[in-house]
């Protein structure tokens, strides 16, 4: 299946829970959106690799990531009026990969595999009953592995730190749970990897990333 019938799938799928979620819970109940919550989130992911070699410009790569990440997550929202604004973290455990390009002219031995990812972020939202449409940014980070597939080279990994930036929609669908539909554009910027063999070489990696998700919570 591509990415694009998953995410249409994903988005079609989340508006009809939440449209049959009107008719689940206390109706017509204003909801005080306050508090801590937890919860799960899934979606796929996809991105670029942008991968590059100090010394030998002509084994550069754009590598086009994609997958599935899914996860924890954990916040606490304050309400004024109609504003809802908190803190969220979360952590994702990914399965997002780029294989070996055999039939590339010049670099076809590098392969990318993004293992976790976690936000640190702020949102900022509009409370209108049952319903909150917010917007959300702050801190993101990735591992990536990179692996010279050649025989007799290995692999490195790093941690990549940059920022992310999105936007949602969430409903409470029965009493303190709620369920969520978001979109986060992550820019994880540059990191440098070593690959030893018979030998070693240097190369630079910036990592971008799209994910959309769905969620789950629950506010204590």
């Amino acid at each position: 299946m591509t990415i694009s019938r998953t995410i249409a799938g994903l988005v079609c799928g989340s508006l009809l829970i939440l449209n049959s979620a009107q008719t689940v819970g206390a109706q017509g109940a204003t909801v005080d959106w306050s508090g801590a919550y937890v919860g799960a989130h899934l979606g796929p992911m996809w991105g670029s690799a942008d991968y590059s070699e100090r010394h030998e410009p002509v084994y550069a790569r754009d590598a086009d990531i994609d997958g599935f990440n899914g996860g924890l997550l954990a916040g606490y929202n304050l309400q004024t009026g109609d504003l809802v604004y908190g803190i969220e973290v979360d952590l994702g455990f990914a399965d997002v990969s780029a294989k070996a390009d055999r039939g590339a002219l010049h670099n076809n031995y590098s392969a990318f595999k993004l293992d976790f990812n976690s936000h640190a972020r702020l949102r900022f939202g509009l409370a209108s009953d049952r319903m909150l449409f917010y917007v959300a940014g702050g801190l993101a980070m990735a591992n990536l592995t990179v692996n010279d597939v050649d025989p007799g080279w290995g692999e490195d990994e790093s941690s990549h730190v940059g920022w992310t930036l999105g936007a949602g929609v969430e409903r409470v669908v029965m009493d303190r749970l709620s369920l969520r539909l978001e979109y986060l554009y992550d820019n994880y910027g540059s990191q440098d990897y070593r690959l030893r063999g018979d030998g070693s070489y240097d190369g630079e990696v910036d990592l971008s990333a799209h994910t959309m998700r769905a969620a789950i919570s629950y506010r204590f």
